[in-house]
């Protein structure tokens, strides 16, 4: 049950970061977008299923907004 959730949302994810990304670089395509913000697929990769747009965010112990 929870993979197939986590599978939708990561399709509508990357479905709104490539529709972004479409919308900023008009005249680029396809093969140069999935390059330049996706990266290697790749199981041996270490940036595999990662995503160039912004910075990753550190995962602490706590909640999230708890200081």
């Amino acid at each position: 049950m929870s993979s197939s959730a986590f599978r939708a949302l990561d399709y509508h994810m990357w479905h709104l970061t490539y529709s972004w990304a479409q919308h900023e670089h008009r005249k680029k395509s396809k093969h140069w977008i999935v390059h330049r913000y996706y990266g290697k697929f790749h199981p041996t990769s270490r940036t595999a299923g990662c995503s160039a747009i912004g910075n990753p965010v550190p995962i602490s112990n706590g909640s999230p907004g708890l200081q």
